[in-house]
């Protein structure tokens, strides 16, 4: 069974299934990883196009990141573009 999921930022985790960094919404982490990596939410949504061979267009990537519409495979490959990793970790041991 898996307890959490957390993105790595800075060798600080982000636990996915709160409220993302010090309790901000998934819409606001996204949101500051971009601005660490000084890209608009339009170059993300070109390089997601190109990852994953669907066709994002920014209102559509802003729409779905403010909606919570994400799935898994999406914040993953948001997180390879943005140069981060989610790791699950079994909080049971």
């Amino acid at each position: 069974m898996i307890s959490s999921c957390h993105l790595f930022v800075n060798n600080a985790k982000i636990n996915l299934q709160t409220k993302g960094i010090f309790g901000v919404s998934t819409k606001e982490t996204v949101k500051i990883l971009l601005l660490k990596r000084n890209m608009t939410i339009k170059t993300l949504a070109e390089k997601l196009t190109e990852l994953s061979g669907k066709n994002y267009s920014r209102q559509n990537l802003s729409g779905r990141i403010s909606n919570g519409y994400l799935r898994y495979e999406e914040m993953e490959q948001i997180a390879k573009i943005l140069g981060y990793k989610i790791e699950f970790e079994d909080l049971a041991n």
